[in-house]
């Protein structure tokens, strides 16, 4: 089955990412992770460099900036005692300048 891709989206249940993404890159398979494979994930990006193939993860949020000060702030009690943290994040895309869009477009 596997003679037949060259990559693969690790989708299965967090507990999985690690022994599905490690079967992947030894049998030479590029893996996208849909989350960071938690608790080997230097393990994984070895796997990938000894294997010569890409390793990507597809989840950043616990990693971005913005997460990371709120982290921060949370835990030097800045703004009192946390009791609950709600967070939305979106991506504004904005149109492209005049010259690059298509004629239709302009």
């Amino acid at each position: 089955m596997l003679d037949d891709i060259d990559a693969a989206i690790v989708a299965a249940p967090h507990h999985l990412h690690y022994p599905i993404g490690m079967a992947l890159m030894e049998a030479g398979r590029h893996v996208l992770m849909e989350k960071w494979p938690i608790p080997k994930p230097s393990a994984l990006i070895q796997a990938s460099e000894a294997a010569g193939v890409t390793f990507m993860v597809a989840y950043c949020m616990r990693f971005h900036p913005v997460v990371n000060e709120m982290e921060r702030l949370i835990k030097s009690k800045v703004y009192g005692e946390g009791r609950q943290v709600q967070r939305t994040f979106e991506i504004r895309k904005r149109p492209a300048p005049a010259d690059r869009r298509p004629p239709q477009h302009a």
